[in-house]
């Protein structure tokens, strides 16, 4: 079977701290931190900034999707909204790289590509749309919506708890999140993992690229509900069950290129709420829980109940992570990076020149040999396509 160029594993809310501290636990991105290059991305709390920033290469004030609050809405995603000439994967089809794109956040209507797309949420389900797939015939493929599938945590109702939740003492709070899906979550993860991956090599199978980017969501719910711990086992143990997917996938795509990023991390609530904001981004956190109606039960545990009825302890943090490994990166180098690099560091991964009038920088991660492979890969370009030029400024 072809293998990828380059897999890119893009893990909503995968927290840095979580992952340096606990590598032993994570042989997968232990490896690919061994193996290549690593940091903590400097980033935002916003998913869909950050992300819509990885596709384009512009700062959110620039690209227009600043502050989406995702989770609050009911209207799906629109890239027409988005202020860009270039998304990623007009780029790399612009270079002759064919891509897959799974689940990516902030995606439908699905765009065109020379390869194909699966949209992510905030989208309507596969069954009610024709505009989620590309091409759509790929949508005969999938067999279950994928956010759907991760296992959420009951409802009070649902454990017997009839009192309100504003009613229950610590002593009630503190018991349920000591039991059922609050330590039982990487477990109830591991089948829909194993679906999800399978659904990847089915679409990869069908339509072989050079660029798979494949989304995954379920460490943003591990970290909504299973932040009460302090160590973090039940958190660690999610997070295994996703490194042990990410390693099944390499295994069996055998990409000459992987990278790990996540937009942004987590937190405690309690941290949020009883220590003082490093910046002005987690202060408009802080002002925002404020207004809820959460209850501190320790100075490192708060707890809110959320619109699904299940109880939050967890809350997103303003730094990111990344592991870069592949044909010119260094080895076992820890470079700290800026979000606005995000785009720049998945072009060179890729071994392509970044284009004109992108934000930030590119990490410095890349040695000699990846510096002339973007260059020998240019000059291939040029000599195949004596028009490429035209067609680009066309």
């Amino acid at each position: 079977m072809r293998t990828p160029r380059l897999l890119v594993l893009a893990c909503d809310a995968a927290d840095p701290h979580l992952i340096l501290a606990h590598r032993r636990r994570l042989p997968t991105l232990d490896r690919l931190c061994r193996e290549g290059s690593y940091g903590i991305i400097d980033s935002l709390t916003r998913s869909g900034d950050v992300w819509t920033t990885y596709y384009t290469g512009l700062p959110p004030e620039v690209h227009g999707i600043q502050a989406v609050r995702l989770s609050r809405s009911k209207e799906p995603a629109d890239l027409t909204r988005v202020n860009t000439d270039l998304f990623l994967w007009d780029w790399l089809n612009r270079w002759g790289l064919s891509v897959g794109f799974v689940e990516s956040l902030y995606t439908f209507p699905a765009p065109q590509v020379n390869g194909f797309f699966v949209s992510g949420v905030p989208r309507p389900p596969h069954s009610q749309t024709d505009r989620s797939v590309h091409p759509p015939e790929l949508r005969a493929l999938i067999d279950r919506e994928y956010v759907a599938g991760i296992p959420k945590p009951p409802k009070l109702r649902d454990l017997g708890i009839t009192k309100p939740f504003a009613e229950l003492s610590d002593q009630e709070l503190r018991e349920t999140l000591a039991r059922g899906y609050w330590t039982n979550m990487p477990e109830l993860l591991r089948p829909h993992l194993e679906r999800y991956a399978d659904l990847v090599f089915r679409l990869y199978e069908r339509r072989p690229v050079d660029v798979l980017w494949v989304y995954f969501l379920e460490a943003d719910y591990a970290g909504h509900f299973l932040m009460h711990e302090q160590p973090p086992r039940t958190m660690v143990r999610a997070y295994a069950e996703l490194d042990r997917i990410f390693g099944r996938l390499i295994a069996r795509l055998r990409p000459e290129t992987v990278l790990f990023i996540s937009d942004h991390g987590m937190l405690p609530i309690g941290h949020l709420l009883t220590r003082e904001p490093p910046n002005p981004v987690m202060a408009e956190m802080v002002w925002e829980y404020r207004q809820t109606r959460y209850r501190l039960l320790s100075p490192d545990l708060a707890v809110l109940e959320g619109q699904n009825g299940g109880i939050y302890s967890g809350t997103h943090n303003y730094q990111g992570f990344y592991a870069l490994r592949g044909p010119g990166v260094y080895r076992g180098q820890r470079s700290d990076i800026h979000f606005h690099d995000g785009f720049r560091l998945i072009v060179r991964a890729a071994g392509l020149p970044v284009p004109a009038g992108r934000a930030g920088r590119t990490p410095p991660v890349f040695n000699e040999f990846s510096q002339r492979r973007a260059a020998e890969y240019d000059q291939q370009q040029w000599a195949s396509n004596p028009d490429y030029l035209s067609a680009f400024l066309a």
